[in-house]
């Protein structure tokens, strides 16, 4: 059993931030930046055979940044899942996943109209799945594509992402026209192509379809909290660890009274916006 990380570098800048423990990925033409890491990922499963014994994961060359983690640790948390999981999920924006519903109530919270998009390539993809009931929590689903798997959960991606691909490609069409228009927010996401945020939500589709068996580095008892959204205090986060532990309750037993109860828990946060 290997454990194979690439983290995709687009320039001498990005390059010199790589942790040397993971492997890097070059991706300097960048040929298509509209996708962001989708692109430089796709292309990779495009030529390459997988160990089906192997682990796979693709990071941005702002991982550690992002997270505070560094390879070693998590090859030690790849280790650990070994024989536990198909996907390891490095948790990112735990909070955000703690406090909202699912992916589509995230993102409608910065990209609004995601969630009308999504439906409608569920639809195309036919998968039986109304979005809005659907329910993520920190073992079901992180952000930023910070996961790695086996391969057969990234040949499930690759279908899924070809799919989106082609239906972005064609010209002409409401889904073509959404997919395609960069966003217009005041915001960090400005200028992107709402694409690049629909397929970073395809992990949790894959997961919720298949039944991946999942494990989860989780640092919600230490990891920043995004002010720009939540209060920075201890109250907070004991509320925010109380919903994403209801959630996955809920989803474990099907006991509506624990997604209640989340509800219930999140009405004691205040989104500052």
């Amino acid at each position: 059993m290997n454990i194979n990380i690439y983290q995709i570098f687009y320039d001498d800048n990005s390059k010199n931030v790589l942790d040397h423990g993971f492997i890097p990925l070059d991706n300097s033409k960048n040929l298509r930046p509209d996708w962001y890491e989708l692109h430089p990922i796709r292309e990779f499963f495009l030529r390459e055979s997988l160990v089906e014994e192997d682990w796979y994961g693709f990071f941005s060359p702002k991982f550690s940044h992002k997270t505070g983690l560094d390879s070693s640790q998590v090859k030690e948390f790849i280790e650990y899942s070994e024989g536990k999981a198909d996907v390891a999920l490095i948790s990112y924006a735990w909070d955000q996943i703690a406090y909202f519903k699912n992916p589509f109530e995230q993102g409608e919270k910065w990209h609004p109209g995601i969630t009308d998009a999504c439906q409608s390539i569920v639809k195309y993809l036919n998968y039986d799945i109304d979005l809005r009931t659907t329910v993520y929590h920190s073992g079901n689903f992180t952000f930023c594509n910070y996961i790695v798997a086996k391969p057969k959960y990234w040949r499930e991606w690759l279908g899924m992402a070809d799919k989106l691909y082609s239906m972005s490609e064609k010209d002409g069409g409401e889904i073509y026209n959404f997919l395609s228009i960069g966003m217009k927010r005041g915001s960090i996401h400005n200028g992107a192509p709402m694409k690049a945020y629909i397929q970073e939500r395809l992990p949790f589709l894959l997961i919720l379809k298949n039944g991946f068996r999942t494990s989860v580095y989780d640092e919600g008892a230490s990891a920043p909290i995004f002010a720009k959204l939540f209060s920075n205090d201890s109250n907070t986060r004991t509320n925010l660890q109380a919903c994403d532990l209801l959630k996955g309750k809920y989803l474990a037993s099907g006991d509506y009274r624990y997604f209640e109860e989340f509800l219930n828990r999140r009405k004691l946060i205040a989104l500052r916006f």
